[in-house]
C-alpha cells in the first residue's frame, strides 16, 4: 500500500509545471506610427529555451525572424495587434502575449480658399487627414487648436497628430499679398452683366442683360492682364472664359458694353 501511494505520488510531481522555470516575458511598446518598426526581445530567465516562435493577430505584421529571442518588427499597415511569443523548453512550452496600436498615418492636405490677398483681406485655411492640428503662422502669435485657421498673407504651418506619439509636423503654405492698386471692385447701377459661377475652378462665364458685350479685359492681383477680348464678342451676349491653366486666386474682369456701360468685379478661381 505504501509503495503504490508512493508511485502516485511521484507521478503527480512529474505532471506539475516547474515552477523553477522563469516565466517568458517581453515588453512592447503600446503604440507605433503606421510604417514604424520595434525591436523586442525574449526574457526567459536562466533556463535557455529550445526554440522560439514569434507571429501576430491579425497576421500583417513583419518579423525580421520568427525563431530567435530577439526580432525586429515591422508594422505597414494600422490597426490593433496582439504579438505571440512562444517559447519551447526541456520541461515544457510557455506563451507570451502584449498588444500594440498601430495609428495610421494618412496624406494630409491643406486647402486655402484664396493664395494670394489683397491689403484687408483674410482667407480660410483647412487642413484634412489627421485627428486633431495645432497651428502656428507669422501672421500673429501664439497657436491655435483646430482643423482650420483664417487670417491675411503671411507663413502657416501645422502640426498634424494620427494617434498616440505619431505626428506631423512639416506642412507649411504660403498665403500671399498683393497690391491691388487700381483694382477696387466697381459695380454700376443697375447691373447690366453678370459673372458666374464665381468661384469657379476653370470656366467663368459673362451675360449681358441690357446691352452687347464690346470689350471684356482680366488682370491677375498685380495688374497683369492676362486675358483682353473685343471685336470678337460685340455681337454676343455671353461669353465663355476658361482660366483653368492659370493658378487660383483673384482676378479682376472689367466689362464694357457697347452702349457705354461699364462694370469691374472679381473673380476667384479656386
Amino acid at each position: 500500500m505504501k509503495n503504490k501511494f508512493l508511485f502516485y505520488l511521484a507521478l503527480v510531481l512529474c505532471l506539475l509545471p516547474n515552477f523553477n522555470q522563469a516565466q517568458v516575458s517581453f515588453s512592447l511598446s503600446p503604440s507605433l506610427c503606421q510604417g514604424g518598426t520595434c525591436t523586442v526581445t525574449a526574457l526567459t530567465g536562466s533556463i535557455s529555451p529550445l526554440t522560439y516562435n514569434w507571429s501576430s493577430t491579425p497576421s500583417g505584421a513583419v518579423f525580421s525572424s520568427f525563431s530567435t529571442a530577439t526580432t525586429a518588427i515591422n508594422f505597414p499597415t494600422a490597426g490593433n495587434f496582439t504579438i505571440n511569443l512562444g517559447v519551447v523548453y526541456n520541461t515544457g512550452f510557455q506563451l507570451a502575449v502584449n498588444s500594440i496600436s498601430i495609428f495610421a498615418i494618412t496624406n494630409l492636405t491643406l486647402s486655402p480658399t484664396a493664395t494670394v490677398l489683397c491689403p484687408g483681406e483674410t482667407c480660410t485655411i483647412t487642413a484634412v487627414g489627421a485627428l486633431s492640428y495645432l497651428w502656428t503662422t507669422t501672421s500673429f502669435s501664439g497657436s491655435i487648436a483646430q482643423p482650420s485657421i483664417s487670417g491675411g498673407s503671411g507663413i502657416y504651418c501645422v502640426k498634424a497628430y494620427y494617434g498616440g506619439s505619431c505626428m506631423d509636423s512639416s506642412r507649411c503654405i504660403g498665403i500671399g499679398a498683393a497690391p491691388c492698386t487700381g483694382m477696387k471692385e466697381l459695380v454700376s447701377s443697375g447691373s447690366h452683366f453678370k459673372i458666374y459661377p464665381n468661384p469657379a475652378s476653370d470656366k467663368f462665364y459673362i451675360s449681358s442683360e441690357n446691352t452687347t458685350l464690346a470689350n471684356v479685359e482680366i488682370a491677375d492681383a498685380y495688374g497683369k492682364v492676362i486675358f483682353d477680348a473685343d471685336k470678337r464678342f460685340l455681337k454676343e451676349e455671353e461669353i465663355e472664359i476658361d482660366l483653368s491653366n492659370f493658378p487660383t486666386g483673384i482676378y479682376f474682369v472689367k466689362i464694357k458694353g457697347k452702349d457705354g456701360t461699364n462694370q469691374s468685379g472679381r473673380l476667384i478661381k479656386k
